[in-house]
């Protein structure tokens, strides 16, 4: 039986698909530092000096043209909350 899951070594580049929060759409080129790509990526969203982490967990991967693509999707439960700018100031 063979995995259907696309194969990466040390030092081999893939992207990263951002799906969901603030990042949608978004995409990043990543290096496999041991041969595989992590199951949680943490992004960092600054909004007027106030910085939050957002916790992106690893969904579908495949071989896109000879590129690997990981699809990152927003867990709001595992990430701190952070305030609509324009909400920030209400009183």
């Amino acid at each position: 039986m063979t995995s259907d899951l696309p194969a990466l070594s040390q030092g081999d580049e893939y992207v990263a698909h951002f799906h969901g929060g603030p990042y949608d759409g978004q995409t990043e080129h990543r290096v496999s530092t041991d041969g595989s790509w992590p199951e949680q990526i943490m992004q960092i969203v600054n909004e007027s000096a106030i910085d939050a982490e957002l916790r992106y967990t690893a969904g579908n991967a495949r071989d896109a043209g000879g590129t690997v693509l990981v699809d990152y999707i927003y867990s709001p439960e595992g990430s701190e909350g952070f305030i609509d700018p324009a909400e920030r100031y209400d009183s």
